[in-house]
């Protein structure tokens, strides 16, 4: 006993078939186009947005000599008052706080580097009470430390949000 299916069951299930693939392509396409990420914006934005251009022009500024710039070294110092002129020019008051710190070489397990830290510090006062954002930003340039090590622990920026009571 034969179950063959007839001609036209058969020419109907491939263009179902047809049709399903099509749309699961096109619905690739959509959410793959959904997750580009938004065209940087040029130098020539409106000054309330950000913009990728201004933002390569002040990184430009900022790190003027181009080559490293490790802590303790002139180079950092240099790029470090370069940072503090641009907030003191946006009306910031800024604080440098300075601290020695010392750390072990994790590869090695012998060698201990250390340096004084300087943080840049500034705030801008919220003009209502409720939920605050704190921005931080760390790198970490330390001479003698491997470049394995600064990966590894190296620079991320870092966005925390607090929220009322959560610190």
């Amino acid at each position: 006993m034969s179950t063959s299916i007839p001609k036209d069951q058969n020419i109907v299930r491939s263009l179902a078939l047809i049709v399903a693939l099509t749309l699961m392509a096109l619905l690739i396409v959509v959410v793959g186009l959904r997750q580009q990420p938004p065209v940087p914006k040029r130098v020539d934005a409106p000054p309330d947005q950000f913009s990728a251009g201004r933002a390569v022009v002040q990184l430009k500024e900022i790190l003027a000599e181009g080559g490293p710039h490790p802590t303790g070294s002139e180079q950092n110092g240099a790029v470090r008052q370069r940072i503090v002129s641009a907030f003191e020019r946006l009306g910031y008051a800024v604080e440098v706080q300075k601290k020695l710190v010392c750390r072990g070489d994790w590869a090695e397990g012998t060698l201990t580097v250390c340096a004084e830290v300087q943080n840049i510090i500034t705030r801008l006062l919220g003009q209502a009470d409720g939920p605050a954002l704190m921005l931080a930003a760390h790198r970490s340039v330390t001479q003698g430390v491997s470049r394995i090590l600064r990966n590894r622990v190296g620079s991320r920026p870092r966005v925390n949000r607090a929220l009322g009571d959560i610190g």
